[in-house]
């Protein structure tokens, strides 16, 4: 049952939240290219022409998409072995999960969110119309007072501690139905708890059960048959020390938009000649200054302008344009630290017209694969819970009955390059299965390409050169192809062709 007490502890949660909400939302708005930018009224004339696209030179979006960019789930492998019709039930079915779930376009949501706001969320819900579990990405809550939209999720953990074990998932949203054709917005919240499900509405401030025609009780009961608690369904994909990945780099984006707006507004006033004439005010009508300014002469490009002298001394002097080179100079240094203190690489800002070598671009890309790998480790987790969780609910509300013991592991793309994989192939003298699933190719694929004529052939030539020395050394041959890992039926297939002599002769083997 719905107790105030559990409310009261969640407006206590959030409201000292506040802060850490505010950082959220800072980093999601610098994220997004919501930054302050200071214009002069001159740059204001064109640079400020576009009402819903502010001037800026958005770095803090190229610190995170470069990180993302190196982060692809290519899908799901498990432990269990494969039956006697060659089959993998779970692995099948997770495969199947991430197509209906478009999880190759779904993680670039949840890793840029987890990147960039240092939080995100997946919910698996049961789609009873469609039988099937769904993988629903969702923001970190922010609150309208904390600049937010009210709309998201976040996690109550014991102690209020991340790390340790988490009591409850919140999401919490603005709903709008219509009346009528008449627009109701309310805000809604729902809880998630290991065995249960707690639904409310807020009704003039106060939150109250939520419960609707149609609709399950405020609260759905969440164990199986024996009272088991199916889990909280909310996944939470933390980013490293959980804070933006772009957060050290928000003040250096200010001094960037800064730079560069002096360094435009520096080229369009000094870097074209202008004239000075002496023996007439500076002013559009000639007259003496206004004490309110209205009539003086703006300076600009080109521009002719001067002061009052006796007529007898009127002259005109040329003053030449300005190199901004410096300036220009100055902002790509400040683009350079900020690569540095974020660990970025430089070449992904492209500051320089230079062509960066192989071996400074492969060195300055290490750090960036070494924060991906430890990202790949940190989101391995979640992904894994999420799709244990679908594999549950499916089993539970679908009957699906697949194995819940079988382990499952994300398949992760390692990007590296055809010389590194050459390298380590020829150093460790991997197998060219694995070669290929580094270079990226999918299991559909590979098995495509082994059964390619091209490789039949070399696998042939290598299989019998092997039966041929393992029949001299007296191995008969249906234990060396066993020993081999060709499959059973594969070598009654052989051995049959072999007594029929329509296969490989029983001699010289």
């Amino acid at each position: 049952m719905v107790t105030t007490l559990q409310l009261t502890q969640l407006e206590a949660i959030l409201a000292d939240q506040t802060e850490q909400m505010e950082a959220v939302q800072l980093a999601r708005d610098y994220f997004n290219g919501k930054q302050i930018v200071s214009l002069t009224n001159g740059a204001m004339d064109f640079l400020g022409i576009h009402e819903n696209n502010k001037f800026r030179l958005n770095i803090c979006r190229t610190i995170v998409t470069c990180l993302a960019a190196e982060l692809n789930l290519l899908g799901f492998d498990t432990t269990e072995p494969r039956s006697e019709n060659g089959k993998r039930p779970v692995s099948e079915w997770a495969a199947d999960l991430y197509k209906k779930n478009k999880i190759d376009s779904l993680q670039d949501q949840i890793h840029e969110g987890a990147i960039a706001d240092s939080e995100s969320f997946v919910l698996v819900e049961f789609d009873e119309t469609e039988q099937r579990a769904r993988l629903i990405h969702h923001e970190r809550y922010v609150s309208t007072d904390a600049g937010g939209n009210g709309s998201g999720i976040y996690f109550i953990y014991e102690n209020d501690d991340p790390n340790q074990r988490a009591q409850a998932a919140v999401k919490e949203w603005i709903e709008t139905t219509f009346e009528n054709g008449i627009p109701d917005s309310r805000q809604r919240r729902t809880i998630y708890y290991p065995d249960r499900i707690e639904r409310f509405v807020n009704n003039g401030g106060d939150w109250i059960p939520f419960t609707e025609e149609g609709v399950e009780d405020a609260v759905i009961d969440r164990t199986r048959d024996n009272g088991e608690p199916i889990g909280i369904p909310v996944f939470h994909f933390k980013n490293k020390g959980l804070r933006p990945e772009h957060w050290d780099g928000i003040p250096m984006q200010d001094a960037t938009n800064k730079t560069f707006v002096d360094a435009l507004a520096a080229g369009d006033l000094t870097a074209f000649q202008s004239f000075f004439g002496f023996g007439f005010y500076p002013t559009i009508d000639g007259k003496p200054p206004q004490s309110d300014g209205s009539n003086l002469m703006s300076m600009g490009p080109a521009q002719f302008n001067g002061t009052m002298k006796p007529s007898s001394e009127a002259s005109l002097q040329v003053i030449t344009g300005a190199d901004v080179t410096p300036i220009y100079e100055g902002l790509k240094n400040i683009i350079l630290m900020t690569a540095q203190i974020t660990e970025t690489p430089a070449s992904k800002f492209v500051i320089t017209g230079a062509i960066a070598s192989v071996d400074t671009l492969k060195e300055q890309n290490q750090q960036l694969k070494k924060k991906a790998g430890d990202r790949r480790g940190l989101f391995s987790d979640p992904w894994v819970g999420a799709v244990d969780m679908a594999r549950k609910l499916e089993n539970i509300f679908g009957s699906l009955g697949l194995n819940e013991d079988v382990g499952i592991s994300p398949i992760w793309e390692k990007v590296e390059s055809l010389d590194d994989i050459k390298a380590k192939k020829e150093a460790l003298d991997i197998p060219i299965e694995q070669v290929w699933r580094e270079a990226g190719y999918t299991d559909e694929q590979i098995q495509a390409m082994k059964a390619e004529s091209s490789f039949r052939v070399k696998f042939e030539s290598a299989l019998w050169e092997g039966a041929n020395a393992a029949s001299l050394a007296g191995i008969p041959l249906e234990t060396y192809l066993r020993r081999v890992g060709i499959p059973e039926e594969e070598i009654s297939s052989v051995l049959k062709d072999i007594e029929n002599q329509s296969g490989v002769p029983t001699e010289g083997l």
